[in-house]
């Protein structure tokens, strides 16, 4: 509702601010560029100024938000491995698995101790701070 109820004079204001952001960003970008659309929480590839793909993104949250960034793309890696950073698992993972213990494997996550190795989401204490050192 709150989104609905901005005024069309505001909105107004928040199109051209980001028009113009688009309009200094398009000099430097050339023909093929991957975008983020974090409000939208969207990646676009563009070619030739046409979205030719467009897949959801996952992006922060308010208090921890996306940073913005302005990148030559090298090399993409398709699936990788990646570790939640602890604000992660003590703001998200932690209380998710006190509320369901079966929700790392409903989501095919895996969980490692400190040392590395793989541990049973089931054999960890979710209600003590030790659970933080879990990746």
């Amino acid at each position: 509702y709150a989104a609905m109820n901005v005024s069309a004079q505001i909105r107004l204001g928040q199109l051209q601010t980001n028009l113009q952001r688009l309009r200094e960003k398009a000099g430097t970008l050339g023909s093929r560029y991957v975008l983020v659309d974090i409000p939208a929480a969207q990646v676009e590839a563009v070619e030739n100024d046409r979205v030719v793909l467009r897949h959801t993104a996952i992006v922060g949250k308010i208090d921890r938000q996306t940073p913005i960034v302005n990148s030559k793309i090298n090399e993409i890696i398709v699936n990788p491995y990646w570790n939640a950073p602890v604000s992660i698992v003590r703001k998200d993972i932690i209380p998710l698995m006190r509320k369901n213990p079966d929700y790392l494997k409903n989501s095919h996550i895996r969980l490692f101790a400190p040392d590395g190795s793989e541990v049973d989401p089931m054999n960890v204490d979710w209600s003590t701070d030790d659970a933080a050192k879990y990746r």
